[in-house]
């Protein structure tokens, strides 16, 4: 197997709301969060971020995959606007 040597970094992709989805079953049925990281073929620090970043505080601080999808979309469109402020001004 080659080695590559391009310099090519592994770029960062955002969770799917598919994926956000297995979290929330996971959770469900009691698997541990280095579980769900390793069924994904993500970080388990990257499913302990989603988790902490997108709790619904009102039903008891449970994940919910579309309040969850729900408030990254609501973040992005917020850090569109900001920008296009600041090209702006």
């Amino acid at each position: 197997m080659d080695k590559d040597t391009s310099g090519s970094v592994n770029k960062y992709s955002h969770l799917t709301l598919r994926e956000r989805e297995e979290i929330a079953l996971g959770l469900e049925i009691g698997l541990k969060q280095r579980e769900i990281a390793f069924s994904l073929n993500r970080s388990p620090s990257t499913i302990s971020r989603e988790i902490k970043r997108n709790k619904l505080y009102i039903w008891g601080a449970k994940y919910r995959a579309t309040w969850a999808q729900f408030q990254t979309n609501e973040r992005k469109k917020i850090a569109t606007i900001k920008r296009e402020y600041q090209i702006k001004n």
